[in-house]
C-alpha cells in the first residue's frame, strides 16, 4: 500500500464522495481518517489550494457540505461525529508533494515493516525521490531509504531547541 491520504476502503469510499466538490470549492483534502474510541470520529484535515490558512469559517462551509453527502451516501453504518479541522504545525504527510515539500524538515514516522529491527524513526528527511526516501537519524551512522509504501504513518515535528540553562552550581 502506498502512502495514502486514506488508509482504509470506506475513507476511500469517502474521499471519492467528496474530493471532487471540495476542490471546486477550493479545498484539497490532506487526510480522511476513521478514528474507533468511545464514540467514532469522521476526520477530515483539509487545506485551501490558494495557500491561505485555514480558517474557522473554512470548517464550518466543510463541515455543512460534507454532512450533506455523507447522509446521501451513508457509508459509515455506526454512528459518528464528523471533524472537520487544518493539518496543524504537526501535519501528517500523506502524499509524495506532502515528502517533497517538507525536505529538510523534521519528522517521526512509523513503517508497516521494521527496517533493521526498527519500525519507528525519528530524524530529518533529507531526500526523497519517487519512491523512497531518505531519514537522517541522530545517533545512526547510516541514513535510513524507507520506501512511501512502508510508511504507515508520519508527521512533522518541531526541531528540538538545546537547553538554554546553565549547566553550573552556584557559590553558596
Amino acid at each position: 500500500m502506498f502512502m495514502s491520504v486514506y488508509q482504509t476502503q470506506v475513507e476511500g469510499k469517502i474521499l471519492s464522495f467528496i474530493e471532487p466538490s471540495l476542490l471546486s470549492m477550493g479545498y484539497e483534502i490532506v487526510r480522511v481518517k476513521i478514528m474507533h474510541g468511545r464514540s467514532d470520529t469522521l476526520q477530515i484535515m483539509i487545506d485551501r489550494l490558494d495557500g491561505q490558512n485555514i480558517s474557522i469559517d473554512d470548517c464550518e462551509i466543510v463541515s455543512r457540505h460534507v454532512s450533506t453527502i455523507m447522509d446521501v451516501e451513508d457509508p459509515i453504518e455506526e454512528e459518528y461525529r464528523l471533524e472537520i479541522s487544518s493539518p496543524g504545525l504537526d501535519r501528517p504527510l500523506t502524499r509524495e508533494k506532502d515528502f517533497t515539500n517538507n525536505v529538510g524538515n523534521n519528522v517521526k514516522l512509523v513503517t508497516y515493516t521494521p527496517i533493521n529491527g526498527r519500525k519507528r524513526f525519528s530524524g530529518k528527511i533529507s531526500s526523497i525521490d519517487n519512491t523512497t526516501l531518505t531519514l537522517e537519524v541522530e545517533g545512526m551512522m547510516e541514513h535510513p531509504s524507507i520506501e512511501l509504501r512502508n510508511i504507515s504513518e508520519c508527521h512533522l515535528t518541531l526541531p528540538k531547541t538545546e537547553d538554554k540553562k546553565s549547566k553550573t552550581k552556584s557559590k553558596r
